[in-house]
């Protein structure tokens, strides 16, 4: 659908929803449309970030089809998330052939760097189940290095673009108190709870799964996280190079984040098998598995890299996981795990918005 006929048929549906706020409770996107009289694209671009998809306006909707008005506000934000994605990032998807080939090409020149660096920098002497035993680690931080200064330059550009787009102010961004509100609701899911009994997600009672499963992939992601962190400070500023003891920071860290994401990607793929599909589109909900499965093979190979580290397939798993760190940050401003980035300034907005009539 065109841009402008997708912002046609937001404002026609939102306008009917702002005359009858029957669903101001659930969430904030209804009190933020409360607030707006005459609707932008960058205002419905907006509503539809600040809309964490817990579809529960439309199982209380009564404008819904087969109502003639034919309400549907989950798959209308849905559609237009979707342009978000493609249109903040440089270059555009729309530009590319197909996100297939871009994530297959992204995926073949890591697989290359890391071989290529395997070929020529071994080193045969270095302690059995290092990393550094098939890559120095001058070459292991300039490999990782590269695609993730370019994953945070291009969602950096991509979110200022938005953050005008939507109406605000480059001095409204300096609130560091805001900010830390907005990214407390936002690692909390605060608003993925429908107005309380929970998201509507995946059938038309409301429960928690998805909201409990999200915030196990966010915890295991951030024990990852951490466990990198905490690695890198025992090997500059202690001395201490893997392999790292099965009983130590770094290992079991990474142990519970991996086991975390797996949870959690297991149970959102789940949910995402029985959802209502007239909620969203063909598009997000491959986008959605694209996402899961892509946090899948980082954090499964990830595992199988400590759990192997004793055996003759280190090499290839270690590999294998590398290449897989390094081609989830070189796609990630493609895919939907951009998401955080625009959903955070959409929470950050509602924030400031909201804080005079507080």
């Amino acid at each position: 659908m065109p841009l402008h006929e997708l912002f046609e048929e937001a404002n026609r549906q939102l306008v009917i929803c702002n005359a009858c706020r029957y669903c101001e409770g659930y969430c904030p996107v209804w009190p933020a449309l409360e607030r707006r009289r005459h609707l932008t694209p960058g205002d419905v671009a907006h509503l539809a970030n600040l809309c964490h998809d817990c579809n529960d306006c439309l199982t209380a909707c009564m404008y819904s089809a087969p109502h003639e008005f034919e309400l549907n506000p989950p798959q209308i934000f849905s559609k237009l998330r979707t342009d978000t994605y493609d249109r903040y990032v440089w270059p555009r998807v729309g530009q590319v052939r197909s996100t297939r080939a871009l994530v297959g090409t992204a995926l073949s020149l890591a697989v290359a760097v890391l071989l290529l660096a395997f070929r020529l920098a071994l080193h045969p002497h270095a302690p059995k189940g290092s990393p550094y035993g098939f890559i120095p680690h001058d070459a292991l931080i300039a490999v990782a290095l590269v695609p993730v200064v370019w994953g945070l330059i291009i969602m950096t550009i991509a979110s200022l673009h938005y953050w005008r787009d939507i109406g605000g102010s480059w001095s409204e961004l300096a609130h560091p108190v805001t900010w830390m509100n907005a990214l407390s609701d936002g690692a909390r899911l605060k608003h993925m709870s429908g107005g309380g009994p929970g998201c509507d997600y995946p059938g038309d009672s409301p429960n928690n799964l998805r909201k409990y499963f999200h915030l196990t992939l966010v915890a295991g992601f951030g024990l990852c996280f951490a466990s990198t962190t905490v690695a890198a400070i025992e090997e500059e500023f202690l001395n201490r190079i893997p392999p790292y003891p099965i009983i130590s920071a770094p290992v079991l860290l990474g142990l519970f984040g991996g086991a975390g994401m797996l949870v959690g990607c297991l149970g959102l793929l789940r949910l995402q098998q029985r959802r209502n599909l007239e909620a969203t589109t063909p598009r997000m909900s491959a986008a959605d598995r694209v996402l899961v499965w892509t946090l899948i093979a980082l954090a499964g190979t990830g595992v199988l890299t400590t759990v192997l580290r004793s055996t003759s397939a280190y090499a290839a798993i270690l590999l294998i996981h590398l290449a897989t760190v390094v081609t989830c940050f070189a796609i990630a401003p493609y895919t939907k795990f951009a998401h955080f980035v625009y959903r955070s300034m959409s929470i950050y907005k509602d924030r400031l918005e909201a804080a005079p009539r507080n």
